[in-house]
């Protein structure tokens, strides 16, 4: 094993003869550090080989031949040795920063001044001696300050000072503590101090520990006496402010971390306290924040603090509480620190690259924005701060979270939760910000009609715009810098998925098996490298659908029941609408990749035998359709707000697998599945993302993603029977009697038809044809909501027939309105009309979409209109069945002006050269009219299988006679519907056609009587626009966005919560060293009441 004491000399020793070297070749001089930097990288790589992992054993060295205190002591054993992998790993592509930036001021000195720097911190890990843990330290803290002020501007010198004045109170404390201690113990070693324990057990040993421990809070910039910290990560160069969030600020933490087993109860619930103010407080701070740099400073103060708060909750509830853990409280913080180290910095990095100080600057940019690989890394690097899988932060959250919840730590967990989410809106609104479109603002979220009077046209985007509109240019000295960044990600890449793997290995999933679970990762990694390759996009797709098709070959057959049911929705149903991708011509870097990786995570959900194997899958399903979304020419405002809906949603889930069966698992499990089905209230991230998403791209969110909540109530039903009310709320009062028996399918029973109600009526005054759709897909899932709530066996096949038939009517709208989008160019259906001439194909396709829809004979949807009907009188649910009916009539009305506006009246002169939807997108029309027309005629094709599917869970409540179901309430015949809704259709038709076909006249653009309506301006003259007028005036009311207002609410709860806190700092040195004394001084306090 080689001797820590090299590893010391060596970055001593190259720092004092750099300036020989450096003065020779400045080359030289870098490859020296890169050599130096790369050994403090491989020397613990070489200890973890010698070490027994197994025992967790350490070696002590000692220095001069001699033992402490009279010598300097350094332990290496597996904890210091993994710790400075990741810091001294961060350090080293820290260096690649500065040195591919190729300025002058990260020459000579400055280089210096890294290499002391990582002897500081090098030493914070491997020191036993407290008073050695005090002189690296220093050292430590002004190669920081000195690093700060390199950029030589006022506010770095500034900064620099600041960071002065609170490192200087931080280390009186510390200093102070040592002293109390040393007179206490006799010893300066922390080895001999932990084993003395008891000595220290008293007042004045505890005081002593708090000095030394608010000296190390106070060096990890803790709330509220961080703003010194912040304005450091604002004003210091980002490579610097890398190296403090990443490289100084986890090895301070981990001194923190070993002196943790000499704090008492009272001292680890203050330490805990401010870890979790500091955490959320700090979100509160960055999500309010413009600057980029100073959001990415609260970002790691809170990660930091989030840390303090694990290690402290590890010690203060004991083993019982780190035993509920996977590989312990070591590993977990290895996974946080480690994370956020090598995220943070690429971050920091990637913000250096593109020079952008300001969001608002880059809302208004229309030239700096990240080309493809810019995009990939950052959106890398953002989803593993922000926790998804497969990345270390993923399991991390997993691990604490569980465990507190299991422990009956609610309110830390909630903490926890709410922080990330937090975390997660400002870091991808950043992202959001950097890939977007030129030509979009990000506060799309509804239709956008055109103003009487248009603003200036957009300009062309420069020369080296790509195809989506995002401009490459980044500032040329800066851009050699991708490398750091690549590299944060790729060991982010690689470091998850052996953690994937090894979760799998040691059977935290459920075994080999599940390595089924990887295939989504192995996807993205594959079709990366078909981009990197420039593979046609035409062949990555084609091998995606194959790849699907294959997956449902290999996995289908081993289901049966629902989850064979859902299986093809998702995996059948996904190959089929892919095939309109195939339209596409050049390269669309990563879309095959990801769609392909989205329909594995939906197919995984088939397979989960475990709460985690769901949760992964689940959380790839978000982070993979969130990417596609974001393609959207304006979807970034649709996109994360659908990312913040999303996440909360999964952190429900999350929450409620903790709970068992009880009612609060029931209540937020069920929040989780329903923000993904996009019901009313939870439901406003839903049209944006619908309507805004590709065109060829919004058909699977709407017929396949959607289904994915309602499998999860399928799979989880027995859980939503029991009372909602827990026994004895407001007992002995008149609402215990109102309440009482009341159970979460009576709500889910409620909570449909008003999503059904809602979705119909807000589709009814659309005028872009994309959001009509949304909102009719999210009536539709009202229905199957409500259907389900039954609980019945009448019930349950209704909900399962509309989810399969709803793939088919809904995909078919949406695929060929892609196609009326892409050959008339436009979304707004009052800009359209008279294209059955030019598009009779998807003429048929929309005529036979909307009479399934809406519901009417002979085809699907009036069979399924049937089933809800009945099983709803058969429950004795007859105002849910009016209002359902009602809901039904008003979709009738939008789906006829659908057809109407679009494809009849007049053609408009620019559409006359207009032709048919490409054959890719006609394939899955053609595919789709031939199921409905196939189950419309023949419905035991798909009844019979549906109810074997449900028929483990209820009693027969319907019979078969050959192709007629019979229920207590009437029967059924879906054959015999088919004839004669022919016969009484198809002789008049046929007679207007023959005998009429001379008398017929078409009617002109101005031969239209308008509805007690003005046109006032010609574009208004076409009979579409404002269709509704006179509905909306008497029942505009209800068109009021309360459930928006709602969520804008608690939105602006955080601005304004994080305004106010805000202004406690100042910029003013005096006030952050008041603040500064003032925190220590409250722990203090607290600490004295507790003893």
């Amino acid at each position: 094993m080689v001797s820590p004491l090299y590893l010391i000399a060596m970055l001593l020793g190259a720092a004092f003869l750099h300036p020989l070297i450096q003065n020779r070749s400045k080359l030289a001089g870098q490859l020296v550090v890169l050599v130096v930097l790369g050994a403090t990288v491989a020397i613990p790589l070489q200890w973890l080989m010698a070490l027994d992992i197994a025992t967790m054993q350490a070696v002590v060295f000692q220095t001069a031949g001699f033992t402490a205190p009279l010598s300097i002591n350094l332990q290496v054993g597996v904890e210091e040795s993994l710790f400075l992998v990741i810091i001294n790993g961060g350090a080293l592509f820290s260096a690649l920063y500065f040195f591919r930036r190729r300025t002058r001021e990260w020459e000579g000195s400055a280089q210096i001044l890294l290499m002391t720097l990582v002897l500081g911190v090098n030493g914070l890990v491997l020191g036993r001696d407290l008073f050695n843990l005090f002189v690296f330290m220093e050292i430590s803290s002004l190669s920081l300050y000195a690093l700060v002020a390199t950029t030589k501007t006022a506010n770095s010198y500034e900064a620099g000072i600041k960071l002065m004045v609170a490192g200087g109170i931080a280390s009186a404390l510390f200093l102070i503590g040592v002293v109390f201690l040393y007179r206490m113990t006799g010893t300066l070693n922390l080895d001999d101090m932990i084993a003395n324990k008891q000595v220290v057990d008293n007042k004045v040993g505890i005081t002593a520990l708090f000095l030394i421990t608010a000296s190390l809070l106070i060096e990890l910039k803790p709330f509220p006496a961080n703003g010194w910290g912040a304005d450091v990560y604002q004003a210091a160069d980002p490579g610097v402010s890398a190296l403090t969030s990443g490289t100084s600020a986890t090895a301070i933490f981990f001194v923190l971390y070993k002196i943790t087993p000499l704090f008492g109860f009272e001292l680890l619930q203050v330490v805990a306290a401010s870890g979790g103010i500091t955490f959320i407080f700090s979100q509160l701070l960055a999500y309010k924040q413009d600057s980029v740099r100073r959001m990415l400073g609260y970002s790691s103060i809170g990660q930091i603090g989030l840390l303090i708060l694990v290690v402290a909750l590890g010690s203060l509830y004991g083993e019982a509480f780190t035993t509920t853990m996977f590989g312990g409280i070591f590993f977990l913080v290895l996974l946080l620190a480690g994370n956020h180290l090598f995220s943070k910095a690429g971050l920091f990095w990637m913000s250096g690259i593109t020079g952008q100080h300001s969001l608002g600057t880059m809302r208004q940019s229309k030239t700096v924005r990240l080309g493809a690989t810019g995009a990939a890394l950052q959106g890398i690097l953002t989803s593993a701060l922000a926790g998804f899988p497969p990345f270390p932060a993923f399991w991390a959250k997993w691990i604490v979270i569980t465990a507190l919840l299991a422990f009956g730590s609610y309110w830390w967990a909630s903490i926890i939760l709410l922080g990330s989410l937090i975390e997660a809106a400002y870091l991808f609104k950043w992202f959001l910000n950097a890939v977007k479109s030129p030509v979009d603002p990000g506060t799309v979220h509804d239709e956008v009609i055109p103003e009487d009077f248009p603003e200036e046209p957009v300009k062309e985007p420069m020369a080296g715009a790509s195809p989506a509109g995002i401009v490459a240019r980044i500032p040329r000295q800066s851009s050699g810098g991708w490398i750091a960044p690549f590299m944060a990600a790729a060991v982010l890449v690689a470091c998850g998925l052996l953690l994937a793997t090894v979760f799998i290995l040691r059977g935290r999933i459920s075994g080999y098996r599940d390595m089924v679970l990887l295939l989504p990762l192995a996807v993205l990694v594959l079709w990366t490298v078909f981009d990197v390759i420039r593979v046609p996009f035409k062949l990555q797709m084609g091998l995606a659908i194959v790849c699907s098709a294959g997956y449902g070959l290999v996995f289908l057959p081993g289901l049966d029941g629902i989850r064979l049911v859902f299986g093809l929705i998702f995996i059948a149903g996904s190959a089929v609408q892919m095939v309109p991708l195939l339209n596409r011509r050049g390269h669309h870097r990563g879309l095959a990749g990801m769609l392909l990786a989205l329909v594995f995570s939906l197919g995984n959900l088939l397979f989960a035998s475990s709460a985690l194997e769901f949760f992964f899958s689940w959380e790839l399903m978000t982070i993979t359709s969130f990417f596609l979304v974001v393609r959207g020419r304006q979807a970034s405002g649709a996109a994360l707000r659908y990312l913040v809906f999303s996440l909360g949603g999964a952190f429900s889930i999350l929450a409620g697998l903790s709970f068992g069966s009880s009612p609060l698992a029931a209540l937020l499990l069920g929040i989780g599945f329903l923000v993904k089905m996009g019901t009313l209230g939870l439901h406003i991230w839903l049209p944006g993302a619908y309507a805004e998403t590709d065109d060829d791209v919004s058909t699977f969110f709407s017929s396949v993603t959607s289904k994915a909540g309602l499998f999860m109530l399928f799979l989880l039903a027995g859980l939503f029977v029991q009372e909602a009310v827990p026994a004895g709320f407001a007992a002995g009062t008149r609402l215990e009697s109102l309440l009482s028996g009341i159970t979460f399918t009576d709500l889910l029973g409620w909570l449909g038809v008003a999503t059904a109600f809602a979705g119909a009526f807000l589709a009814l005054f659309k005028e872009d044809i994309k959001y009509t759709l949304a909102y009719s897909s999210m009536g539709q899932v009202g229905y199957m909501l409500l259907s389900f709530a039954l609980m019945s066996q009448l019930g349950w096949m209704n909900s399962l027939y509309l989810a399969v038939t709803h793939l088919m009517f809904k995909g078919m709208l949406f695929v060929a309105i892609s196609g009326v989008v892409y050959r008339t160019k436009t979304r707004l259906m009052y800009q359209m009309g008279g294209l059955i001439t030019r598009m009779p194909i998807t003429f048929f396709t929309v005529l036979i979409g909307i009479i399934a829809v809406s519901g009417v004979p002979p085809l699907t949807g009036f069979g399924a209109k049937w089933m809800l009907y009945t099983a709803l009188i058969e429950k004795g649910w007859y105002l849910q069945a009016a209002l359902a009916m009602f809901a039904s009539g008003i979709a009738f009305l939008y789906l006829f002006r659908l057809i109407h506006v679009i494809f009849l009246g007049q053609l408009k002169d620019e559409h006359r050269t207009v032709t048919e939807a490409p054959i890719w997108m006609l394939i899955p029309q053609v595919v789709g009219i031939a199921g409905i027309m196939l189950y419309s005629m023949y419905p035991s094709l798909l009844l019979k299988p549906l109810e074997a599917a449900v028929a483990p869970f209820f009693e027969t409540t319907i019979s078969w006679d050959g192709y007629t179901v019979l229920s207590t309430l009437g029967y059924w015949n879906g054959t015999a519907v088919m004839y004669v809704t022919m016969g009484v259709f198809l002789v008049p038709l046929l007679w207007l056609l023959i005998v009429q076909r001379k008398n017929t006249q078409k009617v002109g653009q101005f031969n239209i009587v308008y509805a007690a309506e003005r046109p006032y301006r010609p574009e208004t003259t076409h009979f579409g626009y404002n269709f509704f007028a006179p509905y909306e005036k008497a029942l505009g009311f209800l068109h009021k966005p309360l459930a928006t207002r709602f969520w804008y609410r608690v939105v602006s709860v955080a601005e304004v919560a994080g305004s106010m806190v805000r202004k406690l700092y100042t910029g003013n040195i005096q006030t952050y060293a008041l603040w500064i004394v003032i925190y220590t001084g409250i722990l203090s306090s607290i600490l004295q009441r507790g003893m």
